[in-house]
């Protein structure tokens, strides 16, 4: 087959990923979960690139890495892989057990309670499925890549993207595999009769997108208000909507407001100011 120059570029990367002889990439069920930023399209306007830059190197970033590590619940601590692309945090664990979802819920927790102090309100999902990881090999060494795909991280950013809030979720069916893994391990994870009454995460009408609007959706929601120190006034939660320059002059995030505040107020973390 003829190749002209313009595809030539393409053409050898890929026989490079084709024929490259070093381990091949490979699936493995894991947890996955996503995450991304509310807001952000107002943000980008409102905020020059060089002070979004040091606003995500200096807060975004960092508060990805404290939650990675374990925010709070270092005891708790197992692998969890992070990625940051624009709005968007990615999180895998290197395979499915019990404690490494325990892991990924705490991290997400704190995750979304630290976007809100910071001004950068978030919505989450945790899925359970097939990814795939591993870097990507090309002719030339000037190219650097890595694979991230799989029915997890498409479930995870699905079931993220349809919340209408500032909060996360994880998927029922992801609870089911925990309580499945949780019955033949010790300490590393609590009994799954007690994620809700140790507070991890609350049954929790969600408000999500639907074809005629939002609807409210019973879901595991999980439970980012509990690992606050102090109680939050709705005031507070409205103003991580608008701060680094974000704007609530819409319905839509009118609700989201809205919606976020009943959440912290059934969490029994909001203030009466």
């Amino acid at each position: 087959m003829a190749i002209d120059g313009r595809h030539n570029a393409v053409a050898l990367a890929t026989v490079a990923l084709m024929t490259d002889p070093r381990k091949p990439i490979e699936a493995h069920e894991r947890f996955v979960g996503f995450a991304d930023i509310l807001g952000f399209r107002s943000l980008t306007r409102s905020t020059s690139t060089q002070a979004l830059a040091h606003l995500y190197q200096g807060t975004f970033a960092r508060v990805a890495a404290d939650a990675a590590a374990g925010g709070r619940s270092e005891h708790l601590l197992t692998t969890l892989n992070v990625r940051l692309f624009s709005d968007s945090v990615i999180w895998w664990t290197d395979s499915d057990r019990a404690a490494e979802f325990i892991s990924l819920l705490q991290a997400l927790r704190y995750l979304l309670a630290a976007g809100m102090c910071t001004g950068l309100p978030m919505r989450a999902a945790i899925h359970h499925g097939d990814l795939a990881c591993g870097p990507l090999t090309f002719t030339s060494t000037k190219v650097l890549g890595e694979t991230v795909v799989g029915t997890g991280l498409t479930n995870a950013y699905e079931l993220a993207e349809s919340q209408e809030w500032a909060g996360g979720v994880v998927a029922d069916e992801t609870i089911e595999k925990y309580r499945l893994l949780a019955q033949t391990v010790g300490a590393a994870a609590p009994p799954p009769n007690e994620l809700e009454s140790r507070g991890h995460v609350h049954r929790f009408p969600v408000p999500v997108k639907t074809s005629s609007g939002v609807a409210k959706v019973d879901h595991w929601a999980i439970n980012w208000p509990g690992v606050l120190n102090t109680q939050v006034g709705a005031d507070a939660i409205r103003s991580a909507f608008t701060d680094h320059g974000k704007t609530v002059d819409t319905a839509s995030v009118r609700a989201k407001v809205d919606y976020t505040v009943d959440f912290v107020r059934v969490a029994g973390k909001l203030s009466s100011d």
